[in-house]
């Protein structure tokens, strides 16, 4: 069974640094520690086949195995037909023989073997301490106590760090956005540390070294489950074959990663790699934290981000009425829902414009005339803001009531724009109101209206602008401008007449 929140996009311009910092911290340690330590762990147990170490020791566990379990298969082996791997791993994961070994208790002292055993075992140990896993992995058996941090940070093989990966940048972003950096920092490394002191108690005697970040992850999972509580997240979920995303409270999905993980401590653990009992640990530690979290420090957890995606689907929902509102024509029904809207996003042009809509009946009222302004001062935009000052200045110059309210600024700005977005009517219409008043923008908005025709092709249209820009603004740069025009024009309209003739 796999549960994995899928409920936020890697958002790359507010990225989770210390999740994507984590991440790569353990994918340098791979890449650059561990991709030597199957050659090395090769070399080690070549040695350990040729120094004679393993005939001897595979002789004197055979022995263990009659008595103590006579249905080993390892019984059958010889130096011949059996893997030094195998053996060597088989032994160590039978503590009680495997310390007894160590202590000089199976081959001991007395024997003539003694000393050819201790000096080929030390050499052994030389090499495997060479080997970045065993080094540094937590083998509570023959603790080293900076393991209890370093084992956080390796990884068994490439597909062991991937699906910690996997799951350290689905659940750290959403707790770092949650908590914050330095308190997620600070339960990660504190979790991965305590579920390792928890490993010495629940497999005191385990010389086999315990290595991933999947302790700390548990953490990390069950601080999630209780922090965004009965929230509902958006989940991905694979059981035996099916596979399938859906949507429940974040809350859920703790006692079932616990019955999991609890199942597989039972029936699984003596026969896995996985260390069940450590995630196990570490989902309960994490989901304490959440509840001290939400208890002792509330103030602490970031409850807007918490609560965004319900806000993004609540706010889905609104929107898909408003629109069905506005097609039916219920402004009353639709207006609240609007106004809820622009509480949450204030200045959205595409809600005020929604709103402009609704008000359109009411004409006369001080608000239509205030967000008609509103829409008609925004700033440059892309096509749809453009379309959009376009539609409100159509229905504003047309059923504002007693009449349009625009002051001479607004009246310059909106000729401009309409000119540089080749809106003809509306740029003429103003241009000329801009021309009469002899408004300060006159000579820009007159250049302007000239460029527009040039632009179409129609050189004609533009010369009344240019000679009326000479005209009234002799004295400006824009004139001055406006003169190069008007002989580009001159010029230009022969050579145009004269192709005519010789066709």
């Amino acid at each position: 069974m796999l549960l994995i929140p899928m409920d936020r996009k890697l958002d790359w311009r507010q990225p989770p640094v210390l999740t994507l910092l984590l991440a790569l911290c353990s994918i340098l340690v791979f890449v650059l520690f561990q991709s030597g330590d199957g050659e090395r762990h090769r070399s080690a147990m070549a040695y350990y086949q040729s120094s004679g170490l393993m005939a001897l020791e595979l002789e004197r566990y055979q022995e263990h195995l009659r008595i103590h379990d006579a249905g080993n298969g390892l019984l059958e082996a010889t130096t011949e037909n059996a893997s030094p791997y195998v053996v060597f791993w088989r032994i160590l994961r039978d503590e009680d023989f495997a310390h007894r070994l160590l202590e000089g208790e199976v081959i001991t002292v007395t024997e003539a073997e003694f000393s050819d055993w201790r000096r080929a075992r030390g050499d052994l140990h030389r090499q495997l301490d060479e080997i970045t896993f065993w080094r540094f992995g937590l083998r509570p058996g023959d603790l080293e106590p900076e393991t209890l941090l370093t084992h956080i940070f390796l990884h068994a093989d490439i597909f062991h760090l991937l699906g910690n990966l996997l799951f350290l940048i689905a659940l750290g972003m959403l707790v770092e956005f949650t908590v914050g950096w330095h308190r997620m920092l600070a339960i990660y490394l504190l979790g991965g540390i305590l579920v390792g002191a928890a490993d010495l108690l629940l497999t005191p005697e385990r010389l086999i070294p315990g290595v991933g970040a999947s302790g700390a992850i548990a953490v990390l999972m069950g601080l999630y489950a209780v922090l965004f509580g009965l929230q509902r997240v958006r989940f991905f979920y694979f059981i035996g074959v099916y596979f399938n995303y859906t949507r429940a409270p974040a809350l859920i999905l703790l006692p079932l990663w616990l019955g999991w993980e609890l199942l597989n401590w039972i029936w699984l653990s003596a026969d896995s790699n996985t260390h069940y009992g450590a995630h196990t640990v570490g989902l309960a530690l994490g989901a304490l934290a959440g509840v001290g979290l939400r208890l002792a420090w509330p103030a602490a957890i970031n409850r807007d981000f918490v609560r965004e995606a319900e806000r993004r689907e609540q706010a889905g929902r609104e929107a898909a009425l408003v629109e069905r509102y506005l097609q039916e024509l219920d402004f009353d029904r639709a207006l609240p829902l609007l106004e809820r809207q622009l509480q949450r996003e204030p200045g959205n042009p595409a809600i005020l414009h929604r709103l402009h809509r609704c008000l359109r009946p009411q004409p006369q009222s001080e608000r239509y005339h205030r967000l008609s302004h509103e829409l008609l001062s925004l700033g440059p935009g892309g096509s749809d803001v453009e379309a959009m000052v376009l539609d409100v200045y159509r229905d504003y110059s047309r059923r504002a009531r007693p009449r349009p309210r625009l002051n001479g600024r607004t009246v310059q700005a909106l000729a401009l724009r309409f000119a540089r977005a080749n809106v003809h009517g509306e740029a003429g219409e103003l241009g000329r109101m801009v021309a009469a008043r002899k408004l300060p923008d006159a000579p820009a908005v007159l250049v302007a209206l000239a460029e527009m025709h040039l632009r179409a092709g129609h050189p004609e249209r533009a010369q009344p602008w240019l000679e009326r820009l000479l005209g009234d603004h002799a004295a400006t740069r824009e004139a001055e401008y406006g003169r190069g025009l008007l002989r580009r024009i001159h010029t230009e309209r022969p050579h145009a007449a004269g192709g005519a003739r010789s066709r």
